[in-house]
């Protein structure tokens, strides 16, 4: 099965917009890139409970208590990263890890630095999401 690389966001202002296409920026950027931006009912967190799950996660072991300065921040949040997605298991994903299902792109505005996306799979059958697979 061939998967495809698509993206659920919410409509929150980074990933939507009022303008023709209710696309933001980023969302096109995406496109561009050929991935699929899904977009959840609107007001619906639920739709989306793994990501709304790791937020809780990052703000928990992360951000408090807040560092002396931003860049010290800004590499707690980094080594943080590094666990959730290459060292710590996902029920989500069979316990296997997220690293095993990135892609990896880089960010637009030539920063040098990368965006990890999962590339899920979609059941030509049914739809649903599906994960072990890369």
């Amino acid at each position: 099965m061939a998967c495809r690389k698509i993206i659920r966001v919410d409509h929150g202002s980074p990933f939507a917009s009022h303008g023709l296409g209710r696309l933001s920026s980023l969302s096109i950027w995406w496109i561009e890139q050929g991935i699929e931006v899904e977009f959840t009912r609107p007001a619906s967190p639920q739709d989306n409970g793994s990501h709304e799950r790791m937020h809780r996660d990052l703000k928990a072991e992360a951000t408090q208590p807040a560092s002396v300065n931003l860049a010290a921040q800004q590499r707690r949040f980094e080594r943080w990263q590094y666990e959730y997605n290459y060292e710590r298991p996902h029920e989500s994903l069979a316990m296997q890890l997220p690293a095993d299902f990135h892609l990896c792109l880089p960010i637009p505005k030539g920063s040098g630095r990368y965006m990890l996306l999962l590339a899920w799979c979609r059941s030509p059958v049914d739809g649903g999401v599906k994960t072990g697979y890369r």
